[in-house]
């Protein structure tokens, strides 16, 4: 493997490193929110609905954030 060859190497495996940990925090989050619209939902608040369409919504958001990471990170592998 050359020097700059290695460079390369390094580079992307802090950028799987940073994917990994950002991956975990996302998870957290999203495990966090399921459990938020579990609690509204099976409550009788009248705005439950609109609640648990803001909670999806930051789910699909989260989700798409991170797949986009994923996708930039994958791309630059090849």
């Amino acid at each position: 493997m050359e020097r700059g060859e290695e460079a390369d190497a390094v580079r992307l495996d802090m950028r799987l490193a940073q994917l990994d940990g950002a991956a975990g925090l996302v998870d957290k989050h999203i495990s966090n929110l399921v459990k938020a619209r579990r609690r509204i939902q099976a409550s009788d608040e009248p705005s439950k609905r609109d609640q648990v369409k803001a909670i999806n919504l930051e789910i699909e958001i989260s989700m798409r954030q991170l797949n986009s990471l994923v996708e930039d990170v994958l791309a630059r592998m090849r």
